[in-house]
């Protein structure tokens, strides 16, 4: 096989092999072997000509959770840890994390009490309000969201009861065969709850098992040369078995959130007729390693990509100047430049001990760099910090290696110039802004895929207790009109009458109403007719009570303002409570029945309106339902 039948990888790792092997020579006869070899390499300027502009690029991973209230799918920001979430979510939004090719995934779990299909709507609701949210406040990801409802967080329910240090051991290994065990889930959740310090401590776990996940599978950095662009890495591999003669520094600084190479930012100007001096007048650059860095302010992965943005726009201004150079660029980044703070932190002497312990102690906690930046805006001292520190350590760094080599015997000493002193012009901090929530549920997604089906409600019907009770039949149908309202309309009809006709108690009765639900979802059985609701009621008939030989004949009319509650007690089962209170008119006859109560002796007749309680109710409704498609 000729060399020509090589990848660029495998023609870069002979040429690295070949220079080792001349370790015994002379350095002018191992430069001299080096250029040979490489001149029979012509596709090498080619391939590498070829890769992407971004070279910095590799499939990435942010997921943030959002945790729901119990038996709620209501986004919020005033819930446990969900502030700072948000603010998470429109850091990598704003910074375009997904690029042009991301997405968004939503997943979302219950936590495991109660009926496993209830929790598993539940799930997929709180999938739907988080959706919909993203899209809503992000027009950008519209298209680009996926939801994928899980059922019961039974992975974290399992990592709670290994790891949490306030379980007996008896008590923990009793649990994990619970769950262990070949039952459904409500039985294995009714199993654990006979285990005393399972019920002790359910509370605090379960409150975390209610959340969406949201998860951006963006286009992320790479925290070390680009896999793509292998010869940079192989030649800059060489340089730590080779002793150099040469080594130049250049460093230049870059603007909170850019990455553009600025010639009138800070002292760029100076660095950058520097290096370019450099690039003109030297025929003999090895390598050049161009490194990109961060400051802490935001989360990793986003200073990540930031640091490689920086180290892309060096090589883009260099290969402007130098296009010959491209086969020997090594492209790193730095990430966040904790290792930089550090420094910076020890070398300041215009800071007391107490504070320099305080930032410290941060910066050498095993914590991960994200929880190192929260501990670091926790302090009062944090604006001083972000001012005194954070702008120099946004930089691109080139380090310009020479091929002057000799004895590879010896091993190489990196001699770099130590980093300049930090620049402390004060910058002032940016401050993202979270926007304000809808307090609504969701119930359509964005996004298409596989269908899944819920159960929508179309009606309930219901029954009063009270006046089922009272021996007086009732029968009501209740339709949700959207979200909130619902109208009903009831029929009262107790119709009795003595064998003997001696007393009677008839009534026939109409009610038409509407019904404003406070916190409830109508669309959606598992949150529809249940909680506080305000009403209207109309109602109007007729009647005929004749207690013993004597009575009253008339016709009414009912208007009355009505407040209630409706608890759930199942997926379609609810109880209300209602009372009313308005206005009642009527027109009424009085009349006495003859001594056989066969025929009824007209007395004389009136009217009479009153105000006061018109309705009192103790109601039980069932709610009937139709499939709805949703696509996943």
């Amino acid at each position: 096989m000729t060399l020509q039948g090589f990848s660029g990888l495998r023609k870069a790792l002979i040429v690295v092999c070949f220079v080792m092997s001349f370790g015994v020579l002379n350095a002018n006869a191992a430069a001299s072997a080096v250029d040979s070899l490489l001149s029979v390499v012509p596709e090498t300027q080619e391939t590498l000509s070829s890769q992407p502009d971004t070279l910095f690029t590799r499939n990435a991973e942010e997921s943030v959770r959002v945790f729901f209230r119990f038996d709620n799918a209501v986004v919020r920001t005033d819930y446990l840890d969900n502030a700072e979430s948000f603010s998470k979510i429109d850091s990598l939004v704003v910074n375009d994390f997904l690029g042009e090719d991301g997405k968004v995934t939503v997943a979302s779990f219950s936590s495991p009490e109660g009926n496993y299909e209830y929790n598993r709507n539940l799930s997929i609701r709180r999938a739907e309000a988080m959706g919909k949210w993203l899209s809503g406040h992000y027009p950008v990801l519209n298209g680009r969201i996926e939801l994928n409802p899980g059922i019961e967080a039974w992975d974290d329910l399992r990592a709670a009861v290994e790891t949490d240090t306030r379980i007996s051991e008896p008590s923990r290994t009793r649990m994990l065969e619970i769950m262990d065990g070949d039952i459904n889930p409500d039985a294995m959740e009714a199993s654990l709850r006979k285990v005393a310090e399972y019920r002790s401590l359910y509370g605090d776990w379960f409150r975390r098992f209610r959340y969406a996940e949201v998860t951006f599978h963006g286009r992320s950095n790479e925290n070390a040369c680009c896999d793509s662009v292998c010869i940079g890495e192989l030649v800059d591999d060489t340089i730590n078995k080779i002793e150099v003669d040469t080594v130049s520094t250049f460093e230049i600084l870059y603007a909170t959130n850019k990455s553009d190479v600025r010639k009138d930012f800070k002292d760029n100007a100076e660095v950058l007729d520097e290096l370019s001096e450099v690039l003109a007048t030297d025929d003999e650059i090895h390598v050049i390693r161009i490194t990109g860095a961060a400051s802490p302010e935001a989360s990793t992965a986003i200073n990540e990509r930031k640091a490689c943005s920086r180290a892309e726009s060096l090589r883009k201004w260099i290969l402007e100047r130098r296009p010959d150079l491209a086969d020997r660029l090594t492209l790193l980044s730095a990430g966040e430049a904790w290792e930089d703070f550090r420094d910076a932190v020890v070398a300041d002497s215009n800071i007391d001990d107490d504070f320099r312990s305080k930032v410290l102690a941060i910066i050498d906690s095993k914590d991960s760099q994200d929880k190192k930046e929260a501990s670091l805006k926790a302090l009062k001292e944090y604006k001083d910090i972000y001012e005194r520190y954070f702008p120099g350590l946004r930089y691109g760094r080139v380090e310009i290696i020479s091929k002057r080599y000799i004895s590879s015997s010896k091993p190489y000493v990196d001699t770099l110039p130590v980093k300049p002193e930090i620049d402390t012009i004060p910058v002032k901090p940016q401050i993202d802004t979270i926007p304000e929530l809808p307090d609504t549920t969701a119930t359509d997604t964005t996004v298409t895929g596989e269908s899944i089906y819920v159960l929508e409600p179309i009606f309930a019907a219901s029954t009063n207790a009270l006046y089922d009770v009272l021996a007086t039949p009732n029968f009501a149908i209740e339709v949700p009109v959207g979200k909130k309202i619902s109208a009903y309309a009831e029929y009262t009809f107790p119709w009795w009458l003595s064998p003997k006709n001696d007393w009677a108690y008839e009534m026939l009765k109409w009610d038409i109403g509407a019904r404003y639900w406070l916190g409830a979802d109508n669309t959606v059985l598992e949150d529809a007719f249940r909680g506080h609701f305000v009403g209207i009621d109309l109602s109007a008939g007729y009647y005929d009570f004749e207690p013993r030989h004597k009575g009253y004949q008339g016709e009414f009319q009912i208007a009355s303002l009505e407040y209630g509650y409706a608890w759930k007690f199942s997926d379609r089962w609810r109880l209300d409570a209602v009372i009313g209170a308005g206005w009642l008119g009527t027109h009424y006859r009085y009349y006495e029945a003859d001594p056989t109560d066969r025929h009824l002796i007209y007395q004389h007749h009136g009217e009479t309106s009153y105000f006061g309680p018109t309705k009192l109710g103790v109601t039980f409704k069932y709610i009937f339902t139709t499939k709805k498609e949703v696509k996943r």
